[in-house]
């Protein structure tokens, strides 16, 4: 048997134990809103999991929004209520715009402004830790959030093709408000605020859709998003020996759906020498069909690592894995936090979103092989960057000039 066949079959590649793990998160602890007992429930759970597999365990709370609508809520009202002042006091209006342009950006760039305004939660990372038995020489921290998504009306399948756009067209109003009450400032007519109007009413459709999301939509089962990535976790954890010349995270992060929060609240309480230190996140691997992002940002992208897209790549192709790799410009996932704190950084995900943040994210429309070719990925990949370590290679300086895109 070649290595790549004993390597799957050590991570479940009879698929049953992937499903059952999906099942266990999805089903038996249920929709798992950020901050809710169903959350907290899946982090125990995944807790005992990496326990069992002999990761040093820790539970780390953190405070929390419960959804990322209340803080985009916000800026869409701020950026309102400028466009109105600015018949009257177009200067003051300008301020007022610019402000929410300033924290919309913020927010992008994973700076919590806007998101520090709104009411909190208790949220929490689960941190599976084992270290080297030898001197470490790199770090890998492997990444899945925990909690799922409200089916809000913009993720319905007729929509949600659309999300994209309309999120561009909210940013994009937010953005000419402050230069239309400027030019309003300095003599300009009326008649440009009114050719801001119709802008305005899309941020006015965007503030009901940020509401119906936070007030009245309901909690997905999130089998793939992200049951599916915790369960590739756990078998990562089962699978991963002691490494020689690697010190090993394995991180279930809380509140990823209200706003990457568990991400930012592991680089806050934790200090990783970037030149050394991997993360590799995996997100919705419902699909046998993966994807590695090759950048992601929704405003300001930022590539992938791509000594890890190389290493990953491998191990796929040589265990038959179809494997895509492109952009990921849709909405942030938790690497964006470490994208943009420089670190060396890749997603696996899987090529199907079909029920993305919507009821029918059941475990019945997770293919087994999703998790378990992910699995199978991140720990060759894992095991491919001891080896280098060990053997006395220095991590590549150069991340691809796609990083500065």
């Amino acid at each position: 048997m070649s290595t790549a066949a004993r390597s799957r079959e050590e991570i479940g590649r009879d698929n049953s134990e992937a499903l059952r793990l999906v099942r266990e998160v999805s089903v038996d602890v249920g929709p798992r809103l950020a901050g809710s007992a169903e959350e907290a429930a899946a982090a125990s759970w995944l807790a005992a999991n990496l326990e069992k597999a002999g990761f040093e365990t820790t539970v780390e709370p953190f405070a929390t929004p419960s959804s990322f609508a209340l803080a985009y809520g916000l800026l869409a009202i701020l950026s309102l209520v400028a466009f109105g002042v600015a018949f009257v006091l177009p200067l003051a209006a300008a301020v007022i715009g610019l402000v929410a342009v300033g924290l919309l950006f913020a927010e992008n760039l994973t700076i919590e402004c806007a998101s520090r305004l709104v009411p909190r939660v208790t949220s929490r990372n689960v941190i599976g830790r084992r270290t080297a038995q030898g001197e470490a020489k790199r770090t890998v921290v492997v990444t899945a959030h925990i909690d799922s998504a409200r089916a809000g009306i913009v993720f319905h399948p007729r929509m949600v093709k659309a999300f994209r756009v309309l999120f561009v067209l909210m940013v994009a109003g937010m953005v000419l408000i402050p230069i239309v009450s400027i030019l309003q400032e300095f003599g300009a007519t009326t008649t440009m605020l009114y050719a801001a109007a119709p802008f305005a009413a899309h941020l006015l459709v965007c503030l009901g859709i940020l509401a119906h999301q936070h007030f009245l939509a309901p909690v997905v089962p999130g089998a793939s998003d992200n049951a599916s990535g915790v369960a590739a976790l756990v078998l990562v954890a089962r699978a991963l020996p002691h490494l020689e010349a690697t010190d090993v995270w394995i991180v279930g992060t809380g509140a990823e759906e209200a706003g990457l929060v568990g991400m930012l609240r592991l680089l806050q309480k934790h200090r990783f020498d970037r030149p050394t230190t991997y993360f590799l996140n995996i997100d919705s691997v419902a699909s046998p069909k993966l994807r590695f992002n090759s950048s992601e940002g929704m405003l300001i992208t930022r590539a992938a690592d791509a000594h890890l897209l190389e290493v990953a790549g491998d191990a796929a192709e040589k265990a038959d894995i179809e494997v895509t790799v492109a952009p990921a410009r849709v909405i942030s996932s938790d690497a964006v936090v470490a994208l943009m704190r420089s670190y060396r950084v890749m997603t696996i995900s899987a090529e199907s979103t079909a029920h993305w943040h919507w009821p029918t994210d059941v475990v019945d429309n997770v293919a087994p092989d999703g998790p378990a070719n992910a699995a199978y990925v991140a720990t060759e990949t894992i095991r491919t960057l001891d080896r280098e370590a060990a053997g006395g290679q220095r991590a590549p300086v150069e991340q691809g000039a796609a990083n500065r895109a």
